[in-house]
């Protein structure tokens, strides 16, 4: 299978998982999190259970895979369920209004540019002070930035070493 025909593949077969945070989000962004806790664990543990039980049946691995796709739908159903409660207008087929095309667009391009700009400043950044200070220098540089990044996102895994130290 190709490059191309397997990020295809991916991206179908993560539908249902971008779907489900999609809805999650919903709920989070409707300050619902008693909903979101009482979705996300039962479905989090049963990502566990299914296959341990699964196993004591005697299925084997497509009968496993099959339950747990089954367990995916059913909590993106009810996710959706519990989305048309919290916010009904989501009941309705949505309208297009011209006014807030501008304002959306002007917010798309500056969340782009950031995204776009901020890792080549970082990369500039790192090759400056490599040309400038020794390569001992420039580790304890990007200990401090890694540092920063993992105070901003705690849930980032660690992924560098603690040079001369």
């Amino acid at each position: 299978m190709k490059l191309g025909q397997r990020f295809l593949f991916s991206l179908r077969r993560c539908r249902s998982c971008w779907a489900n945070n999609s809805l999650r989000s919903v709920l989070e962004g409707c300050q619902r999190f008693d909903i979101v806790n009482l979705l996300r664990v039962p479905f989090s543990a049963l990502v566990f259970i299914i296959p341990a039980a699964a196993l004591r049946l005697g299925l084997r691995l497509p009968g496993i895979v099959l339950l747990l796709v089954a367990s995916r739908l059913v909590s993106l159903l009810a996710h959706w369920l519990y989305c048309l409660q919290v916010l009904p207008c989501l009941r309705s087929w949505p309208t297009f209004s011209d006014s807030v095309v501008r304002p959306l667009i002007k917010f798309g391009g500056w969340v782009t540019v950031g995204n776009i700009v901020n890792p080549i400043l970082l990369s500039m950044e790192r090759f400056f002070i490599g040309s400038l200070l020794s390569v001992s220098m420039w580790g304890i540089t990007q200990l401090h930035l890694k540092g920063n990044q993992a105070l901003d996102d705690p849930g980032q895994p660690y992924d560098y070493h603690l040079p001369g130290l």
